[in-house]
């Protein structure tokens, strides 16, 4: 698998985790806070999962 391939598989899979972690907090309906946290504590993960291979 080249690269760029690499690199768009990590993207597309960190954006759908972030899409589904983010929207399922919100959808819970326990604050504003709770939904921020999740978003930062979700993109922190991503970026330190799939940062070597995107280049984040």
């Amino acid at each position: 698998m080249n690269e760029l391939t690499r690199a768009s598989l990590a993207e597309l899979i960190g954006t759908f985790i972030l899409v589904l972690v983010g929207a399922g907090a919100v959808a819970s309906n326990q604050g504003v806070a709770v939904a921020a946290l999740a978003h930062g504590i979700i993109l922190a993960s991503i970026v330190y999962t799939y940062g070597h291979i995107s280049g984040a």
